[in-house]
């Protein structure tokens, strides 16, 4: 279970300081083309979306195992694989 919060917390700060760059560098045009309030009302919403399905999912994974994920996991490399197979995508 540790392994699992510490991959989340890597992946926090990583996304973190990447969207943090980028709105050091393009925060400015962000600002003109939706205003100021648009923006902040995402970022708001978008980190409690976060907290609440990191939260979920820790809870899951604290009551059952991984095969879930496992066989999900197979299933969309089978569904890529037939789509590739058939031209599809």
């Amino acid at each position: 279970m540790q392994a699992v919060e510490f991959s989340f917390l890597l992946g926090f700060l990583t996304l973190s300081a990447a969207t943090g760059y980028q709105l050091l560098t393009n925060g400015s045009k962000l600002v003109d083309h939706f205003g100021i309030v648009n923006p902040v009302v995402g970022i708001v919403v978008a980190g409690l979306a976060a907290f609440v399905s990191v939260k979920w999912m820790i809870t899951y994974l604290e009551r059952h195992p991984l095969t879930v994920f496992g066989w999900y996991r197979f299933s969309i490399a089978g569904l890529t694989a037939v789509l590739l197979l058939t031209k599809a995508i």
